[in-house]
């Protein structure tokens, strides 16, 4: 595995670890006084955005033919 998909998977641990031991409560405040977002619903657009650009990357990788099967999805 090369260095910057072990950074990237230390980091997708690191995020999903974070989240899983905060409390709920937390999820339902507001990430501040002036925003009008909560920390759920911004979790949660990170989320979808994280795994809207790894959908993409898969794409272009697989149309590449440089996606290897035996490090992911076939």
């Amino acid at each position: 595995m090369g260095a910057g998909l072990t950074q990237f998977n230390q980091e997708m641990t690191d995020w999903y670890e974070t989240i899983e031991k905060s409390d709920d409560e937390k999820f339902d405040e507001y990430i501040s006084e002036q925003s009008k977002e909560t920390w759920l619903e911004s979790i949660s657009s990170i989320t979808l955005h994280n795994a809207y650009h790894i959908g993409q990357i898969v794409t272009i990788r697989k149309i590449q033919g440089s996606w290897s099967k035996e490090q992911g999805l076939s």
